[in-house]
Parts: structure tokens; sequence; C-alpha cells
């Protein structure tokens, strides 16, 4: 069996979401979202503690961001399908007589250099040149269409993975809305026991 490190952080995230929803479900029905008022408890619904969680839920973000992330993927492979245009610049000064060194007994003249490109830099004559390229993809023998078959594959996963991270969400707030709920009517009971 592999061990699977999504797997595992997904499962010890939801693990701390868990307690994290119990706790704030718990904060909310004692606090309260205004002033707080000894005569108005505030009254949260399991709807809103859904879309609370829904709303505050850094896992269901994160796992919302990565499917973004993958579907951008897929477009920046199917780029390789349009053409692509570069350009290049090169740009040779050679200087006057003074610039004119001896090696070994040999007259050189020195040049100053401007360059983008691939150009052969001489040092004995100006120039200036410029280039423009434009290119197509004919073929590349499936390549570029099996990155893009896998980058949708990858969308889909990473699409089906924040579903799944959504209804995990769910699960867990509606777990603690009741075991809250349960404690709640728990520590009504008792203090009736105690009356």
């Amino acid at each position: 069996m592999r061990f699977d490190r999504r797997a595992a952080r997904a499962s010890a995230g939801a693990a701390a979401w868990r307690g994290c929803a119990t706790a704030l479900i718990a904060a909310a029905g004692l606090i309260g979202a205004g002033p707080c008022h000894a005569d108005e408890p505030l009254h949260l619904t399991l709807e809103s503690a859904r879309a609370l969680a829904l709303q505050n839920s850094p896992a269901l973000q994160a796992a919302g961001y990565s499917a973004r992330a993958a579907g951008r993927v897929v477009v920046e492979n199917q780029a390789a399908y349009l053409p692509q245009l570069s350009a290049a610049a090169t740009s040779v000064r050679v200087d006057g007589a003074d610039s004119q060194v001896d090696r070994n007994g040999v007259q050189q003249q020195l040049s100053s250099y401007i360059t983008a490109g691939a150009l052969n830099t001489s040092t004995l004559f100006n120039r200036t040149a410029a280039g423009v390229q434009l290119t197509q993809l004919v073929t590349d023998f499936g390549k570029t269409g099996s990155l893009v078959k896998s980058a949708k594959a990858s969308y889909r996963a990473a699409q089906q993975n924040a579903d799944t991270v959504r209804a995990s969400v769910i699960l867990d707030v509606t777990e603690a809305f009741f075991q809250t709920l349960q404690t709640q009517i728990t520590v009504q009971i008792a203090q009736k026991a105690l009356d």
C-alpha cells in the first residue's frame, strides 16, 4: 500500500477543522454576532453554521485555488498550438583610430558592443542588425495533445478534490453542530436536575 501525502494532509486537515468547527459553533452560540444581551441568545441554525464554515474554511479556499491553478495549466499547455513571435537586435560600433592597441606586435582595434541575439561580433566593421522570427507548431507527434489531456485530467481531479473538501467541511460542521446541540441539551437537563 502506497503512502499518499495528499490524503494524509487532507485527513489531518479534516481533523483539525473538525475541532475548529466545534469551537466555532460553540463560540458563536455563546458570544453572538452583535452586542451580547442576556435576553437575546444567538440562534445559530444548521444552514447558517454550514454557510459560515464554507465561507471561512481555509482548506476549502486552498482546494479552490488549486483547482483554478490546474485550470490555468490547461491553458498554458494549449498555448503550444499558437504561433510564437520573437525578435533580436545586434549593434556593433568600431571606435576610431585612437582605440587601436598593440598586442604581441599586431595592431588591433577595440570596439564596443551592444548585442542581443546570435550574430557573430566582428571588430572590423560598424553594423546593426535586427530580426523577427515567427514559428508555428506543425507537429510534435502528439506531445502537446498528450500534455493538454493530462492537464485536463489533473484539472478534473483538482475540481473533484475541491468538491470532496467542501463535502468534508459540511460533514464536519454538521457533526459539530449536533454535538454542540447535544451538549447544550445535556447542560439544560443538568441545570433542571439541580433546580
